[in-house]
């Protein structure tokens, strides 16, 4: 779909910024919620193949022009776990209930989960089912039930495996 046809993206690639970031910020009408992990930090590898990686959004980047306040960014610190990550994320069901979206789509980047060799996040699979069973509870509670789950990111199979069948069983139970 056109960046103008989304409305609203939650994020949860730890490693990665995207060119589709660019119309949220200056002002298309998606929404863009991140949580990923601290941009101070460089990857567990420190190799150069990672070098090359544009680094997560940091707190204070919130929208460009008329898009000022409908983006919000979450850098974890290193090492953040299931508890940290259930700390903040009230702070985007907020966020993004405000906005009461047509549409929600579910980013679940697998490299927040602990062992990805790239990210330095402690996250499992349950904060995976958690994020997504509570936006798909929102999407029903707003009366259209429209969530659309996309892999990305994740750097160790395994843990790919283990958080993308954790959000469809989240989604399937919802």
């Amino acid at each position: 779909l056109p960046a103008r046809r989304l409305d609203q993206l939650v994020d949860r690639r730890a490693a990665e910024r995207r060119v589709t970031d660019q119309p949220v910020e200056q002002g298309a009408r998606p929404r863009a919620l991140r949580g990923h992990g601290d941009h101070h930090v460089e990857p567990r590898r420190g190799d150069a193949e990672f070098a090359h990686r544009p680094v997560p959004g940091r707190r204070d980047e919130v929208g460009l022009s008329l898009a000022r306040g409908t983006k919000l960014n979450i850098p974890l610190p290193p090492g953040a776990d299931d508890a940290v990550f259930a700390e903040h994320w009230p702070e985007v069901m907020t966020h993004l209930a405000r906005f009461e979206p047509q549409f929600i789509i579910l980013q679940c980047g697998a490299d927040s989960v602990g062992g990805d060799p790239i990210t330095h996040l402690r996250l499992s699979a349950a904060s995976h089912a958690m994020a997504a069973t509570q936006l798909a509870q929102l999407a029903e509670h707003l009366g259209h039930g429209r969530v659309l789950a996309l892999g990305g990111g994740g750097y160790n199979r395994a843990n790919i495996a283990s958080a993308w069948n954790a959000v469809v069983e989240a989604l399937l139970q919802s």
